[in-house]
């Protein structure tokens, strides 16, 4: 089984779809601090899994992904999780807590999701010159090892709320904020029982680049809370915000089962 078939599948599978929207070339850390007036991280980073390009905004109160399709939105105090379809002209909020734990239920094909705790590995890295902490989880399942590789944002700057939103809109375990995440195992390991093919490129063990961060900055701009339209229609289930391809009984499939699993997260999930 191809890699290419292994993405395909993400692209339907998951809610969050294709983003876009350009960040300017990364800074040294050196002229990062040295930016008195910037208040606001911005990254430019890639979920191969998920097929996108995303732009993520933060700074100590505020976090904004923004996306072609889809624009989520927090800030402090409370934090409350809000996803907006621009296509859809709709939207769905939900306080913190809630929020987690529906999103973190539509992530549940990710390979992280039955992992070993990520443990702390090395101090001293840099993901596009920004200074991070590496993490590593490994485990052995049917005589095959797994190892998951993790690395985040060294930063005082950034509130925990934020760092664990965005890693769960990734479907990576919490750790901190995510800025490159890999995992090395069989292909087959990525997919439904029902879907796995036992040939060699499906049970070949290899690395696959879960997340990366290709670009980071700082800009002197805090950032602004998304307003919604007032024509936009607010919608009760997560699921309504989705988006997948719509002509093929996959991705029907993939509907029915995120709409059912919107409406019973805690049975893929213990409650927090």
């Amino acid at each position: 089984m191809k890699t290419s078939n292994i993405l395909k599948f993400f692209s339907v599978a998951i809610i969050l779809g294709l983003t876009s929207g350009t960040v300017r070339a990364s800074d040294k850390p050196e002229q990062i601090a040295g930016q008195k007036r910037a208040q606001t991280f911005v990254l430019k980073q890639q979920c191969r899994s998920l097929e996108g390009n995303y732009t993520v905004q933060f700074d100590k109160n505020n976090l904004r992904i923004e996306s072609r399709e889809l624009i989520l939105f927090a800030s402090a105090p409370k934090w409350s999780i809000n996803i907006v379809n621009v296509p859809k002209k709709n939207y769905f909020q939900s306080d913190y807590i809630s929020g987690l734990r529906l999103i973190a239920s539509v992530r549940a094909l990710s390979p992280f999701t039955d992992a070993a705790p990520f443990k702390l590995h090395s101090h001293n890295e840099k993901v596009v010159e920004l200074a991070a902490d590496e993490w590593l989880s490994s485990s052995t399942r049917a005589n095959k090892k797994k190892l998951s590789k993790c690395w985040t944002l060294k930063s005082k700057e950034v509130d925990p709320h934020c760092a664990e939103i965005i890693a769960t809109y990734y479907g990576i375990p919490f750790v901190g904020l995510p800025l490159k995440c890999t995992y090395t195992g069989a292909g087959n390991d990525l997919m439904p029982m029902n879907s796995r093919q036992f040939d060699v490129e499906g049970s070949k063990e290899q690395e696959f680049r879960w997340l990366e961060t290709t670009e980071a900055s700082l800009s002197p701009r805090v950032v602004k809370p998304y307003m919604i339209p007032k024509d936009f229609k607010a919608v009760k289930q997560i699921s309504e915000v989705t988006i997948a391809p719509t002509n093929s009984h996959t991705a029907m499939d993939a509907k029915f089962i995120l709409q059912d699993i919107s409406k019973h997260p805690d049975s893929l999930f213990n409650s927090r």
